[in-house]
């Protein structure tokens, strides 16, 4: 979770921003470093909910490592404040400055496999002495207000959530429950049905295999047998390609 001052962003309309209308959902993704230069910022989120005002529900859609925390703090603010319902899904990582704005979520849902990780902030500086140490009471000030911000999203303790920030926690989707980082993990997908297609073809193969076998002949390879085992040929050609065009699916 960076906390360098960032160059003024070139316009949002200038990148793609994945945002569409669905009804009365606004769906946003934010699959990107979080970074008003770099990747999705809150520049990007503002123009977007622009105009939106009456949209029911916000589904925001994260896999980010994180990035600016400034930018991570304004877009955790900006979903807060918007009247409609902010529901949140973790596709893959919410992590640093991802997770900040996970935390706006009214609903936290996390994916299979999926984590959420949180740390201390941390960034570059430089200058004199003078300069690190004020530089330095300036992170232990974001610090604690991150730190507060998770506490008062998930119930935990402040002294518990600064201490899995030390450590820089990773959390699996089960154990972010758990910890009240989210509220509940995606149900895994059903498995899926048996490919109609295929299941014909081995039907058809397998009962012109035993066809072509009951079929007498004098020298073993008479009229009959050869019919019979060309259509086996061809319905194991016509099994290959079903496999073939599924498999390419």
């Amino acid at each position: 979770m960076g906390t360098s001052p960032q160059a003024k962003a070139p316009d949002a309309s200038s990148r793609e921003v994945e945002l569409y209308r669905d009804g009365n959902d606004l769906v946003f993704h934010i699959y990107d470093y979080i970074d008003s230069w770099w990747g999705v910022g809150a520049n990007d989120l503002a123009a977007e909910l622009a105009g939106n005002d009456d949209v029911e529900n916000i589904i925001v859609r994260i896999d980010s490592p994180g990035g600016s925390a400034y930018d991570g703090i304004v877009m955790y603010n900006r979903l807060v404040q918007h009247p409609a319902k902010v529901i949140v899904h973790i596709d893959g990582q919410a992590a640093s400055a991802a997770s900040v704005i996970a935390m706006a979520g009214d609903e936290i849902i996390m994916g299979q496999a999926t984590e959420i990780m949180i740390h201390n902030p941390w960034a570059y500086a430089g200058g004199n002495a003078d300069d690190f140490l004020k530089f330095a009471s300036d992170l232990r000030i974001m610090e604690s207000q991150v730190t507060e911000l998770y506490s008062r999203a998930t119930g935990a303790g402040v002294e518990d959530v600064a201490e899995m920030m030390n450590e820089e926690k990773v959390m699996r989707a089960d154990e972010a429950v758990e910890l009240g980082f989210a509220d509940r993990v995606e149900s895994a997908l059903p498995a899926r049905a048996p490919i109609a297609p295929i299941e014909e073809g081995v039907q058809n193969y397998r009962t012109a295999h035993m066809q072509a076998r009951a079929v007498p002949t004098k020298t073993g390879l008479g009229k009959g047998g050869a019919r019979n085992r060309a259509a086996v040929a061809k319905l194991a050609g016509v099994l290959v390609r079903q496999m073939e065009r599924t498999r390419r699916k």
